[in-house]
């Protein structure tokens, strides 16, 4: 069926398009057998032969890819310079390596989440793939092991090492991994760092790698100046969803690795998806299944082969069988607007977020219809709105230019300007709908204290929560950030049995999530009473048995927020004014008296409560 209506769709693209959708379906056909076929040969990116190159032809061969267009080095590196796992074992000795799921590893800036034994997960490989904690089987994670703003199909676990590993192996292993990769790459310690209208970063990011050695048996043993070391090792189906950064150069040691990428300024596939749910099935996102297809090149990387990606080109892997991979990457982009966008970053990342809008606004004068510099504008603008709302807002030595009070409904409106403008332009970036969804109902909660707020004003704020909200979750389903804020604003808005099964839905993908349980428990609760108010029962009677359910339910989560957060007070007193209308008039009793010792600002009350329990009781 799949097939079917993408080759359907297709037949008003170019022949070009077409052909590439066929292959691509092809390549689909062939990973759902979990291998590919050995009389299959897949590439649609431009191919070199290297092992027929002398090093000068193959770098004159090579210059033209640099910084403008993907290219596979086939053979670069012989069997002889090739290190299989076995080997990797010998030279990593009792090393720890970062672990992770897909979507964490392109959440935590291109690296696992998760230390383990390096001899545990080879052995983990050995026995079978290793699956997420909480997992389902599937590659589907069912537990806080997902964490905010990620999706499915997640994948099993893989180990994707930032500089971790790379620091504690010694010189002569470090020389044998990378005596394979061919000399493309010159040093860019001179590089300048990224620098728009005047303003420049303290530092160049991610310097993660040891000092370089200066004896002389260190030859060889250290990547290009500039260039961190990234290990990816993993078990079949694992690798990671689509994403993008500096340039990188990638060394396949052992394995197969299957390739989807497509060029900057594109994003046909929500970064969040990983290339598997292509094979599981067509994911529901906003355009037509040709525009998808045709912009996706595949490619199969077999041992020896170098793949290597501009600066900004999207892509995710799939890994076919165990494979071993060495990359090169840049710390600094080559691109213009590559170097832009880390400015901003790096900018916000320090602190500096007057300086990162100013920037940011340069750029778009120059780049204006790039979502990512839209999306990054709107929540640097939101986060100065936010900090123009805390009470000891002052001035601080990273950021000088702290807005008043009075300014942060500008900002905030100019956020949510640009994050519209961002999903305008990217309909499918759950990033921007989930930003959007959070700066309006933060904007809702600032305006609750009785603020003035215009009739047009209030009309816009609605807009831009109904619009965030309600993409966030159907574009990511299965991140919990969605759900949670759907449910908020479900529950906002007055939608208080639909805000509870969004809750519902968020606790289920993140069970450790003591405000979604919290908010659970306060919906259903609210929702109790608008019953009783509606049938016109008294609290503790006339309760239906749906009511007794809901109480239940509304019991067992702030049971579980207790169990997560016995200090958090709040709930704790709801939770009591729950048990004393439920009869339990003992259990109330002694989480009034608890509230007591937590919280001197809710004591009055607690104290309040206590005594018409103990007044009204035997206790």
């Amino acid at each position: 069926m799949i097939c079917t209506t993408l080759w359907e769709s297709t037949m008003a693209v170019t022949l070009a398009s077409r052909q590439r959708v066929l292959v691509l379906l092809l390549v689909l056909a062939s990973s759902k057998g979990h291998a590919a076929s050995p009389n299959m040969e897949v590439c649609l990116l431009h191919t070199i032969d290297a092992g027929q190159l002398n090093p000068d032809e193959l770098r004159a061969a090579f210059a033209p890819h640099r910084g403008v267009s993907p290219v596979v080095l086939r053979n670069a590196a012989t069997a002889t310079t090739r290190v299989t796992l076995v080997d990797l074992a010998k030279l990593a000795g009792e090393a720890t390596v970062q672990v992770g799921t897909p979507a964490e590893i392109v959440g935590n800036s291109g690296q696992g989440a998760r230390l383990t034994s390096f001899a545990k997960y080879l052995a983990s490989l050995d026995a079978g793939t290793p699956e997420i904690p909480g997992g389902d089987g599937r590659g589907e994670a069912t537990d806080s092991s997902r964490g905010e703003g990620t999706g499915v199909p997640t994948g099993p676990e893989y180990a994707f090492d930032r500089g971790q590993l790379w620091k504690q192996i010694g010189t002569s292993a470090r020389r044998a991994l990378l005596s394979g990769v061919p000399d493309l790459l010159p040093p860019s310690e001179n590089r300048s760092l990224p620098s728009v209208g005047g303003f420049r970063l303290t530092a160049v990011p991610d310097a993660v790698l040891p000092p370089r050695d200066t004896h002389e048996d260190a030859e060889g043993a250290h990547p290009p100046a500039g260039y961190d070391v990234y290990f990816a090792i993993g078990g079949d189906e694992t690798g990671v969803s689509f994403h993008y950064h500096a340039e990188t150069l990638m060394l396949l040691h052992a394995g197969t690795k299957r390739w989807f990428s497509y060029p900057p300024n594109t994003r046909p596939i929500p970064r969040h998806h990983h290339p598997r749910g292509l094979v599981q099935g067509w994911p529901p996102l906003s355009r037509s299944a040709s525009h998808y297809n045709a912009t996706i090149s595949v490619c199969d990387q077999h041992p020896g082969d170098v793949v290597y990606l501009p600066s900004g080109w999207h892509h995710g892997t799939i890994n076919l069988g165990a494979t071993f991979g060495l990359a090169l990457q840049a710390r600094v982009p080559l691109d213009p607007l590559g170097r832009g966008r880390q400015l901003a970053n790096g900018l916000a990342a320090e602190g500096r977020f007057a300086d990162a809008v100013e920037v940011l606004r340069i750029l778009i004068a120059s780049w204006p219809n790039d979502p990512e510099l839209r999306f990054v504008l709107g929540t640097t603008l939101l986060r100065l709105a936010a900090l123009a709302r805390e009470p000891d807002a002052t001035p601080t030595a990273v950021d000088d230019d702290i807005p008043t009070g009075t300014e942060a409904r500008t900002l905030a409106h100019r956020g949510r300007f640009s994050l519209n403008k961002a999903l305008d332009l990217d309909p499918d970036d759950d990033r921007a709908a989930l930003a959007l969804c959070r700066g309006a109902l933060e904007e809702l909660e600032a305006s609750a204290d009785g603020s003035p707020t215009q009739e047009t004003v209030a009309a816009r704020l609605a807009n831009d929560a109904a619009r965030g909200c309600t993409l966030a979750p159907s574009l990511n389903p299965f991140g919990f950030a969605g759900w949670f804020y759907h449910g908020r604003y479900q529950a906002a808005v007055g939608e208080l049995l639909l805000a509870g099964a969004s809750f519902r839905r968020a606790t289920l993908l993140d069970p450790t999530a003591v405000q979604a349980w919290y908010h659970l428990a306060n919906a259903l609760m609210q929702g109790e009473r608008t019953a009783e108010g509606t049938a016109g029962t008294e609290p503790a009677s006339g309760r239906s048995t749906k009511g007794e359910g809901v109480v239940t339910e509304a019991a067992a989560a702030y049971t579980r927020v207790l169990e997560l957060q016995p200090d958090f007070a709040q709930p704790r007193l709801e939770f009591g004014i729950l048990l004393q209308r439920a009869g339990q008039q003992k259990q109330a009793v002694a989480q009034f008296r608890r509230v007591i010792e937590l919280s001197p600002e809710l004591a009055p009350m607690a104290e309040h409560l206590l005594t018409q329990v103990l007044d009204r009781s035997e206790l």
